[in-house]
């Protein structure tokens, strides 16, 4: 087994303890001081041949007095760096005197286990020295360092130098008899046939062995030869049916394996065993069945569906013929193909996305053993799908998501996200912002999904294209700037024909809502409820109409201002703050007047040298570049 780094060392107290010795100070720093305790560490089984699954420590109280475990916990000791590598809090259960408690891996695996425990298998080390420690609030209580001898305060005396030997099954590390301590682990354990919660034997030469047993039925021919754990010198000739017995006996905790070595003839017939694979866990084994029918004779495979909707249809197969079964209802049912005794049955389901359930298999593997295959279950539920997608350019914190107005989801940073609730398939999804971000304050945007809105219709897939945009409210001055401005043009009406651009010159999303238009005279507060992307140039229009005819996009509408055509001003605030703002004079007819594309800046704009009458024209015969690229001024 390999090494594990300490992980626990961290964790170990100042003042630890140790039995029967003065203080003293091991490799981290840490100093220990002694203590003696009740409770004993009384038998370690820490290696078995191949998985160790089935390793435990025992611990015994020895006294005349019931003791509570609360506080004590198991400290498995790494040999490599004389520390922790795990530690094992126990159970606040009440130890009866002169009783047994046992912490296991697999409880399944080893009698009488009272605590399992979930850590990497195998989960005792194996030696080289290793060793493990009961410790409480005052410290080190008992130790038992195996493979050798730990640093202080891991060892009682001189390490054990008996082994639990990992070629043998049955065999542990034990104090004998139960409870013997003269502070000394050499002295006080040996290896000895595994006893988990029972009292320890004296030997490892006579370890408890058991049988495996069952019935044969419907046995007519002859020649059926058992064989256990495909050791031939046991096979087992069966002549009649009835009850047979295996002379070879098994450890605990040993698997076992019963099989057909021969089947019968005269007549030809094949038999399947049952029950036939497992592992000795202190008992004998009785409940093997093997069942005898004549060749020619198959069974069908088959069990109940539950849980299909309206409109829904399970699609199972059997991987054993590779048949497949579409089920269209609640019910029994049964693969149209049957199989011979003894052969396997693999039956799953395939979800399939036509079909708004997800369906499950219990029972759906086993072996045809003389009759009818009925008790598979296949549960069906509605099939669930998750609703989420991906945050942008957030800055602030708070912000929380709905889905259908609940489900609240707070976001703390930009990528994915996935609601917790799941919906159905054909149900409506519906995503919004319950509470913007703040410092700096947020407006949060949602789009895409079905309806490019944040909501839509669950169909076959889990939805990811939900879009949330986050947009600076009240941006800083220089953020935006004026770019270009029409104040003159072609027309009678030419107030109807004014617009004016401003390009977003920062890295995040802007949000201009509640911010204000103004010139010399008037002034507009701005209802866009629209970001404006980092290095995107918008274009404010008073007519839809004049937007269209010039295919203007992305423009927002405005109202209550209308630009002198000999000198004005115009400018953006944003709290209270000027953001940006220009003025210009004498406008020709027709011509927007242009910020040069090499000095889009707040400071530059200021300048009206940089300024210039555009020279590209548009559908209306005006001239402009409204939403693009500015030209440079000469």
């Amino acid at each position: 087994m390999s090494r594990v780094p300490s992980l626990l060392s961290c964790l170990l107290l100042a003042s630890l303890t140790i039995k029967g010795g003065a203080d003293v100070v091991f490799h981290d720093g840490f100093e220990a001081t002694a203590v003696a305790g009740p409770i004993l560490v009384n038998e370690v089984d820490y290696v078995q041949p191949g998985i160790d699954d089935g390793e435990f420590i025992e611990l015994y109280n020895p006294g005349p007095d019931a003791l509570s475990l609360d506080g004590f916990s198991l400290e498995l000791i790494d040999g490599a760096d004389n520390a922790p590598y795990a530690e094992i809090p126990l159970d606040p259960v009440l130890l009866g005197a002169e009783a047994f408690f046992v912490v296991c891996d697999d409880p399944e695996r080893v009698p009488n286990c009272d605590q399992q425990v979930s850590l990497t298998v195998p989960w005792i080390q194996d030696g080289v020295p290793d060793g493990v420690a009961l410790t409480g609030s005052a410290g080190v209580i008992d130790t038992l360092s195996y493979g050798g001898t730990l640093g202080m305060p891991w060892a009682e005396g001189t390490g054990s130098s008996a082994v639990d030997e990992g070629r043998l099954e049955g065999l542990s590390l034990g104090r004998f008899p139960d409870g013997a301590d003269s502070d000394d682990n050499d002295t006080d354990f040996r290896q000895a046939c595994i006893t988990p919660g029972a009292a320890n034997a004296p030997g490892s030469v006579d370890c408890l062995t058991f049988t495996v047993s069952g019935m044969v039925t419907g046995l007519e021919g002859s020649g059926l030869t058992l064989q256990i754990n495909r050791e031939q010198q046991y096979d087992l000739e069966i002549t009649e049916d009835g009850a047979f017995h295996f002379a070879k006996e098994l450890e605990n905790g040993i698997d076992y394996e019963v099989r057909v070595k021969l089947q019968p003839t005269e007549p030809n017939q094949t038999c399947a065993v049952n029950r036939g694979v497992g592992f000795i866990a202190g008992a004998d084994i009785t409940d093997v069945e093997v069942v005898c029918v004549n060749d020619g004779t198959d069974f069908s495979v088959g069990g109940t569906v539950s849980g299909l909707v309206p409109n829904s249809f399970a699609v199972l197969f059997n991987f054993s013929t590779f048949e497949q079964l579409l089920v269209p209802a609640n019910g029994p049912f049964s693969f149209l193909q049957k199989q011979a005794n003894g052969t396997e049955y693999d039956v799953q389901a395939s979800n399939d996305p036509a079909s708004p359930v997800t369906c499950s298999v219990t029972n759906g593997l086993g072996v045809i053993v003389g009759a009818d295959v009925t008790d598979i279950e296949v549960d069906c539920m509605p099939t669930t799908y998750s609703v989420g997608g991906t945050v942008s350019a957030l800055v602030g914190s708070g912000l929380v998501l709905q889905n259908n107005g609940g489900d609240d989801l707070p976001i703390n940073g930009n990528g994915i996200f996935t609601f917790a609730g799941e919906l159905e398939q054909g149900e409506a999804y519906a995503v919004s912002v319950k509470t913007q971000p703040s410092g700096p304050s947020q407006t949060c945007f949602v789009s895409g999904g079905g309806n490019t809105e944040g909501g839509g219709i669950i169909t076959e897939n889990d939805i990811t294209t939900i879009l949330v945009t986050c947009a600076i409210d009240n941006p800083l001055p220089g953020a935006v700037v004026i770019t270009e401005v029409m104040a003159d043009p072609l027309g009678t009406n030419n107030e109807d024909g004014e617009w004016f651009e401003v390009r977003n010159l920062s890295s995040d999303y802007l949000f201009l809502n509640d911010c204000t238009l103004s010139n010399d005279a008037t002034q507009h507060l701005i209802t866009a409820e629209v970001p404006i992307a980092p290095n995107e140039t918008v274009v404010f229009v008073r007519d839809e109409a004049q937007a269209s005819n010039d295919r203007i996009s992305p423009y927002f509408l405005y109202a209550d201002i209308s630009l002198d055509n000999t000198a004005d001003s115009l400018a953006i605030s944003c709290d209270s703050s000027v953001v940006d703002a220009m003025s210009f004079s004498g406008f020709t007819e027709g011509a927007a007047r242009q910020l040069s594309a090499d000095s889009l800046d707040a400071t530059a704009n200021d300048d009206l040298s940089n300024w210039c009458d555009a020279t590209s024209a548009l559908l209306s015969g005006n001239l402009g570049t409204p939403g693009n690229i500015n030209r440079s001024c000469p």
